[in-house]
C-alpha cells in the first residue's frame, strides 16, 4: 500500500546532522545516502543505511530514514523489523512510534497500529501525518468489520476515520453505502455529498448520489447527475446504463432505448450493454426484439461468449424449448468445457417432464468429461426421478471413485427414502454422519425420522446440530458475498456501491432448508425452549437474518410487540432488502394501531418484489383502512405500465379498480391481464 503522505521527510534530517570528517563516519554515509536518495538511488540509499546501522545499531535518523524507503518500496515487513530495533532503544520519540504505526498499516493491521500512530500524534511535527495514517487504520479496521457482517463496528470505525481527517473520501463513501442498505436514505446522502466535496468528479460516487435520489423519487434530479457523467465522461458504461434505466423506471422506454443506441455507438461490443438492453425487451415480453439484439451483436463479434446461451435463456423464457437446445448446442460447439451449458439443454427436457431426453444428455455429455464429479451428480439426481435403481449403480460408482466424499451416501439415503426403505435409508445417512459430514441433509432426515417415531427431544437435538451445520454454510457463502468489501492489492478498498450481488443457488437452497427446519423444530418443541435456542445460536451468528426474523416470529405470536419489532428492526438493518422483515415490522405496527408506519414498512417489502400477493393484500388492506385505496390504485396503474407481464399486479389492480369504481381503467387492465395470461 502506497501511504498517502511520508511519515517524515528525509532531506530535512540533513538539518540535524553534525559536519563530516571521516569517509566511514555514520554521518557522512548517512548524509551520502540522503544525496542518494534525493536522487531517486533509493536502493544504494537503503545499502548505505544499512551499513550507518551496522556501525552504530542506535543512529536513529538512520533507522528512521531506511524505514521509511522501505514503506516506499513496499517491503513493510523489512520497514517492521527497522521499526522494531529502533523501537528497543528509542521507544518513547514520537518518530519511532510513527515508523511503527505505519508500518503495521501497510501490514493491513490496523487496530495494531493504532496505539502508536496516537502517541506520536501527541508530537506537533508528527500531528498531521498521524491523523492521516489513523484516519486510514480506522478506514480499514471498519472494512475488516463489514467483511464480517459486524455492520455497527464498520460504522463506529468509519466515524471514527473522519474524526482524524473529516475530508477522508473513503470513509463517507462506505458510510453512505451502509447507509443506504440500512433505508437510512438522509445520511446515506449526506455521506456522498460529502465525499464530492474532495472528488467532484468521481463517476462511481456520483452514480450512488444518483441512486439515493432516486430512491427519494427525486427522478429529474438523478437523470440530472447521470448526465452530468455523461458530460465529462462519455464513455462511462455504468452511468450511461443508469441513465437507461432511470428512463425504464418512469416509464419512458424510447429515452432509455436511446440511450442504449448512443452508448452502442461507442461501445459496439459491450456485452454488458447488450445485456442491459435486451432485459428491457425481455421485461416487456418482447423476446424476438431481445433475440434480434444479441444477433446484432453476434455480427460485431462471432464469437462473443455466453451469447448463444443467453438466446437460448430467451427461448426458454418463451416457452420455445426446441429453439432454446438449438441455441445451447451452438454454444457447445465454443465452449465445451463448461457442464451448465450441458445442463442447460438437460433442463430443457426437464422443463417437459423429459427424464430420459436429459438422462441422454448428461451421458453424452459424460463422454467427453468422463471424470466430471459435476456432471456424475447430475445424471445421478436426473435418474432419481424416474429410474432410482440406475442412480444407485451411479452412486455406488462415485463411491468407488472417492471413498472419503459422503456425497453419494447422502443421496443413497435420499433414494431409499424416496422408495420408503426406511432402515437403508438411516444406515447410509449414519455412514455420512459417522464421516463427518458436513452435510445437513443426513442430520436432518433423521431428525425427522425421529419425529415420526414421537422422539421429538431427539428430533430437537438433531435439528438443531443441523442449524448450526446450515448456519456455518451460510456463514461461509455470505463470506463470499461480503468479499467483495474487502482489501485487494495494496490499496484501501472501498466497499462496492453497485447493486447487491446476486446470491449463488446454494445459498438460497440452504436457506430454504434452514427456513424449513426451523419452521419444524418450531412445530417440535414448545415456544420457552424455541425462543432459548433461537437466541443462542444468535449469540454465535449475531446477524443472521433468518434468526431474527424467527426471534420476532416468537414475539410477535406470544404478543411481546415492542421485542418483537425492535427485533425486526435489527433484521431489516442488518438485511435491509429482507422482505420478510419489513412485513414483520408491518404487522406488528398495524397491530399497534398505527397504520401509517404498516404502510411504510409493507411498501419497502413491495419495493423489493412485485410477486408475492401477500403484500398485495397487506397494502390493499391497510390502505383501505387509511382510506388512500384510490392512491393505491394510481400507483399501481403507472405500475402496470412498465410490468404488462405481470399476473400478480393486473389481478389485484383488477380488484382494486372494482372497490373504487374505476371503470374505465378496469377494462383497460382486465384486457391486460387477460393477454398475459394467454403468454
Amino acid at each position: 500500500m502506497r501511504l498517502p503522505v511520508l511519515i517524515f521527510s528525509i532531506t530535512a534530517l540533513l538539518l540535524v546532522q553534525a559536519a563530516v570528517s571521516f569517509a566511514q563516519d555514520p554521518s557522512e554515509l548517512y548524509n551520502d545516502a540522503l544525496r542518494k536518495y534525493n536522487e531517486g538511488l533509493k536502493e544504494d540509499a537503503a545499502r548505505k543505511l544499512r551499513r550507518v546501522l551496522q556501525i552504530d545499531s542506535t543512529h536513529l535518523e538512520a533507522s528512521l530514514a531506511l524505514g521509511q524507503i522501505y514503506l516506499e518500496t513496499n517491503r513493510a515487513e523489512n520497514a517492521r523489523d527497522v521499526a522494531l530495533r529502533a523501537l528497543k532503544m528509542h521507544e518513547k520519540d514520537p518518530r519511532v512510534q510513527m515508523l511503527m504505526g505505519a508500518t503495521l498499516v501497510a501490514l493491513r493491521h490496523p487496530e495494531r497500529a493504532q496505539p502508536y500512530l496516537k502517541a506520536a500524534m501527541r508530537e506537533p511535527s508528527q500531528s498531521i501525518q498521524a491523523k492521516k495514517l489513523l484516519s486510514v487504520s480506522y478506514l480499514n479496521t471498519g472494512v475488516n468489520a463489514y467483511r464480517k457482517g459486524k455492520i455497527e463496528k464498520a460504522i463506529r470505525s468509519f466515524k471514527e476515520a473522519l474524526t482524524y481527517n473529516p475530508g477522508n473520501s473513503e470513509a463517507h463513501r462506505n458510510l453512505s453505502i451502509i447507509y443506504y442498505r440500512s433505508g437510512e436514505i438522509a445520511k446515506a446522502e449526506f455521506h456522498v455529498r460529502s465525499a464530492l466535496k474532495v472528488r467532484s468528479r468521481d463517476a462511481t460516487l456520483l452514480r450512488m448520489l444518483a441512486q439515493i435520489l432516486f430512491k427519494q423519487k427525486k427522478f429529474q434530479d438523478a437523470r440530472n447527475i447521470l448526465a452530468r457523467i455523461q458530460g465529462f465522461a462519455p464513455g462511462d458504461i455504468d452511468s450511461g446504463l443508469q441513465l437507461a434505466y432511470l428512463y425504464r423506471f418512469d416509464n419512458k422506454p424510447d429515452s432509455a432505448m436511446a440511450v442504449y443506441e448512443t452508448l452502442l455507438e461507442q461501445h459496439p461490443r459491450s456485452k454488458k450493454i447488450y445485456d442491459a438492453y435486451a432485459d428491457s425487451f425481455i421485461q416487456a415480453a418482447q423476446y424476438q426484439r431481445a433475440i434480434d439484439l444479441y444477433q446484432r451483436l453476434l455480427s460485431h463479434d462471432s464469437t462473443a461468449p455466453g451469447v448463444y446461451k443467453n438466446i437460448g435463456d430467451i427461448y426458454v423464457k418463451a416457452g420455445k424449448l426446441a429453439e432454446a437446445r438449438f441455441y445451447f448446442q451452438r454454444e457447445l460447439e465454443s465452449n465445451r468445457d463448461d457442464p451448465n451449458i450441458y445442463s442447460a439443454v438437460a433442463k430443457t427436457y426437464l422443463q417437459k417432464g423429459d427424464f430420459q431426453a436429459a438422462a441422454t444428455v448428461y451421458r453424452e455429455a459424460l463422454l467427453k468429461h468422463p471424470s466430471s464429479w459435476l456432471l456424475k451428480t447430475r445424471l445421478a439426481r436426473v435418474y432419481e426421478q424416474f429410474q432410482p435403481l440406475s442412480a444407485i449403480a451411479l452412486y455406488e460408482q462415485m463411491m468407488r471413485d472417492s471413498s472419503s466424499s459422503t456425497y453419494p451416501l447422502i443421496r443413497m439415503g435420499a433414494v431409499y427414502e424416496q422408495l420408503d426403505s426406511t432402515r437403508l435409508a438411516q444406515a447410509f445417512y449414519e455412514k455420512a454422519i459417522a464421516l463427518r459430514s458436513s452435510s445437513p441433509l443426513p442430520y436432518l432426515s433423521r431428525a425427522k425420522w425421529k419425529a415420526r417415531q414421537g422422539d421429538t427431544a431427539a428430533a430437537c437435538n438433531l435439528g438443531w446440530l443441523t442449524v448450526d451445520l446450515i448456519l456455518q454454510d451460510l456463514s461461509s457463502l455470505r463470506g463470499v458475498v461480503l468479499g467483495a468489501f474487502a482489501n485487494k492489492g495494496r490499496r484501501v478498498n472501498s466497499l462496492n456501491p453497485d447493486r447487491l450481488d446476486s446470491l449463488s443457488s446454494s445459498f438460497e437452497e440452504q436457506t430454504t432448508r434452514l427456513r424449513e427446519l426451523l419452521d419444524s423444530l418450531f412445530s417440535w418443541s414448545d415456544a420457552t425452549s424455541f425462543q432459548q435456542e433461537v437466541q443462542a445460536s444468535l449469540e454465535h451468528y449475531a446477524e443472521e437474518p433468518l434468526l431474527l426474523e424467527f426471534l420476532g416470529r416468537t414475539y410477535e405470536e406470544s404478543g411481546a410487540l415492542d421485542a418483537a419489532l425492535d427485533t425486526y428492526r435489527k433484521l431489516v438493518l442488518v438485511d435491509p432488502r429482507n422482505r420478510n422483515g419489513h412485513m414483520g415490522m408491518g404487522r406488528v405496527y398495524e397491530r399497534l394501531g398505527d397504520i401509517r408506519q404498516a404502510i411504510l414498512s409493507c411498501r419497502r417489502a413491495f419495493t423489493l418484489s412485485q410477486s408475492d400477493p401477500k403484500t398485495y393484500n397487506a397494502l390493499i388492506r391497510l390502505s383501505r383502512k387509511n382510506g388512500n385505496l384510490a392512491e393505491l390504485a394510481e400507483e399501481w396503474l403507472v405500475l402496470a405500465q412498465t410490468q404488462p407481464g405481470n399476473v400478480v399486479l393486473l389481478e389485484k389492480l383488477v380488484s382494486v379498480l372494482r372497490e373504487t369504481g374505476m371503470e374505465m381503467e378496469l377494462t383497460r387492465i382486465e384486457s391486460m391481464l387477460k393477454e398475459a395470461e394467454s403468454e
